[in-house]
């Protein structure tokens, strides 16, 4: 039995891929507000900082892609402003 507080990094490992995936699994339930992670796209959003593998980096980085989506109209959500921003990225 694990004792809270004094797990180890090997005790609660298993639970670390899905909490890696948890972004991923998102944006396939609601593409809409949760777009695909790129770390191309994530360069680009100002604000952001250096890019980081982690949940608390990947909620700021769909909240400014949603956030810049809302005045663009309704034909824009956050994957339309992922890929126009992936686009710009890989022309660079």
């Amino acid at each position: 039995m694990l004792t809270p507080g004094l797990w180890t990094v090997s005790d609660h490992a298993p639970w670390q891929a899905a909490l890696d995936a948890y972004p991923a699994v998102l944006a396939l339930v609601a593409p809409d507000r949760y777009p695909f992670f790129d770390e191309m796209v994530a360069a680009q959003v100002d604000g952001l900082g250096p890019v980081a593998w982690s949940t608390a980096y990947y909620r700021r980085y769909a909240a400014a892609l949603v956030e810049r989506a809302t005045p663009l109209g309704a034909d824009w959500d956050s994957v339309m402003v992922e890929r126009a921003l992936w686009a710009n990225g890989a022309r660079a």
